[in-house]
C-alpha cells in the first residue's frame, strides 16, 4: 500500500496530475 501512500502525500501537496499519471501508470 505504498503506492497509495504516495498518491496520498502527492495530493496533499497539489499534485493532482501527478496522482492521476501514478494511476495510470502500470506498474
Amino acid at each position: 500500500m505504498i503506492q497509495t501512500t504516495k498518491v496520498a502525500d502527492a495530493a496533499a501537496e497539489g499534485g493532482s496530475q501527478v496522482s492521476a499519471r501514478i494511476r495510470n501508470d502500470p506498474e
